[in-house]
């Protein structure tokens, strides 16, 4: 009983010492979290670590907006902060590396967070789009190149347009001058080297609002925003086929694009047919005989990036044809009288069937029904008997001496 009472205790002491054993203990959390500016658009945070076993390698997560986590084996991390429209939050906590030895005993520590305050607007609905490359690369054509476009805030004055590539630091910012778009829109062309075309690109809006200096900041990426223009589509006859040829202003490599080339011919339903990439025309089947509407869509590899793209003007090729439509009519016709004579010779036949066909006993019903009433009469036909005259013949008798022999 002594034995019992012992082993009920051993395994209450058990129970009760398992939830310290299997929770970690956490690891002590960074603190004197605090950022300051480098430049327009990068901020630095910085935070201490408290003391701790060297045993243990430590590295700290870092959780931005948008849910962005980072690994970070420093007590600091230089952040781009650009294009947000509220506050930023940052959260800083300890983690260690592994889970060899000592350190099985530590889990992750609390977070430590800093709130970064929200920029003040100084522009609404914001656009940036990039389209294919300026001619020389100026800024006179309305649409060419990286342009962005904003309606000034109200109560903002004073405003100043400068960009760069996100992640080229040292680069100074360039001037961007503004131009009207039409309407309260604003715009400018961002302009540059073709390699720079495809970076993040960071901009700056400075200016005034109620007397104080404010500053505004976006961050854009190029491959999510790419614009081209209409393919200019022509059709010529070669041989036997309709050569469908296009010229397209594009912002990627041509392999990056394929189109899709769709077609009636005679007022049928359209068709389409496909393109390989960096093709730049197909062959169609021609019938001299047809009038064709023929369009181009064109396609862009996402790898390459996102773009919106309108397909082409409908183009009309041999619209005076007109084809002959007696054989497709004696196709539909014939066949159309020949079913309704069908239909009227069965019809007449239905009607008329007692009189063609008539109802012809079946022979071994009617013999059966001759014999059977030839039993019922018992009157066999019986020939009457001819009467036969009988004939005999008695033949004489002949006398040999009355027998006379003439002698020669």
């Amino acid at each position: 009983m002594i034995y019992r009472s012992l082993d009920y205790v051993a395994v209450v002491f058990f129970m009760a010492t398992i939830p310290q054993r299997c929770t970690p203990e956490p690891l002590p959390p960074p603190f004197n979290l605090s950022y300051v500016w480098i430049d327009p658009f990068f901020i630095n945070l910085t935070w201490q670590a408290q003391p701790f076993n060297r045993n243990c390698s430590l590295r700290y997560v870092l959780r931005g907006p948008n849910r962005k986590v980072e690994s970070v084996p420093t007590l600091s991390r230089e952040v781009l902060v650009a294009g947000f429209n509220s506050d930023v939050r940052y959260t800083v906590k300890t983690t260690k590396t592994h889970q060899r030895g000592h350190c099985q005993r530590y889990g992750d520590s609390t977070d430590v967070s800093i709130v970064i305050p929200r920029q003040v607007p100084l522009v609404t609905d914001f656009k940036f789009f990039v389209y294919p490359l300026c001619d020389g690369q100026s800024s006179q054509m309305p649409f060419c190149g990286r342009q962005a476009t904003w309606i000034p805030a109200n109560g903002t004055s004073g405003l100043q347009v400068f960009y760069r590539s996100c992640y080229s630091k040292s680069a100074n910012l360039s001037a961007c001058p503004v131009f009207n778009s039409g309407g309260l829109r604003q715009g400018c062309h961002l302009t540059g080297p073709e390699n720079e075309m495809f970076k993040d690109v960071c901009i700056l809006f400075r200016g005034k609002v109620d007397g104080r200096d404010e500053s505004h900041t976006f961050q854009q990426k190029p491959n999510e925003h790419l614009r081209t223009l209409q393919p200019n589509v022509s059709i010529t006859k070669q041989g036997g086929h309709l050569k469908v040829s296009w010229r397209h202003s594009i912002v990627c490599p041509l392999k990056s694009w394929n189109y899709t080339i769709y077609y009636s011919e005679c007022d049928r339903p359209a068709r389409s047919v496909m393109s390989a990439y960096g093709a730049e025309s197909v062959l169609l089947p021609f019938d001299v005989a047809c009038r064709y509407e023929v369009w181009v869509q064109p396609q862009l590899n996402v790898a390459c990036g996102v773009a919106r793209v309108d397909r082409s003007a409908l183009l009309v090729y041999n619209d005076g044809a007109t084809r002959d439509h007696s054989m497709s009519v004696a196709f539909v016709a014939i066949p159309g009288i020949l079913s309704v004579l069908v239909l009227a010779v069965c019809y007449y036949v239905r009607r008329k069937r007692k009189t063609i066909f008539k109802n012809i006993p079946v022979p071994p019903t009617s013999l059966k029904e001759m014999m059977s009433s030839i039993h019922q009469s018992q009157q066999l036909f019986v020939p009457v008997r001819e009467e036969v005259e009988v004939c005999r013949v008695s033949p004489a008798p002949l006398e040999l001496n009355t027998l006379m022999w003439e002698v020669p």
